[in-house]
């Protein structure tokens, strides 16, 4: 599982922001991505969901709203 990730924010859209992680640019879904600056260094505390097309990274900037949504799923 992904708990957590770090990186440079490369771009930031309406329901998803791209990070840079090791040289890969991951796409993390969240609810306020516009909360995150292009060019600045971002930690998302996150949870990997597995789906029937594929996997979703979802984001959150605090380890308690994660756990928040992991409780309501």
């Amino acid at each position: 599982m992904i708990r957590q990730i770090r990186g440079k924010v490369l771009s930031v859209g309406l329901t998803s922001a791209i990070v840079e992680v090791a040289g890969f640019g991951m796409e993390v879904r969240m609810s306020t991505p516009q909360t995150l600056s292009v060019g600045s260094e971002a930690t998302l505390a996150t949870h990997l969901a597995l789906r029937q097309d594929g996997l979703e990274l979802y984001g959150f900037p605090t380890e308690a709203d994660r756990d928040f949504f992991e409780l309501i799923l």
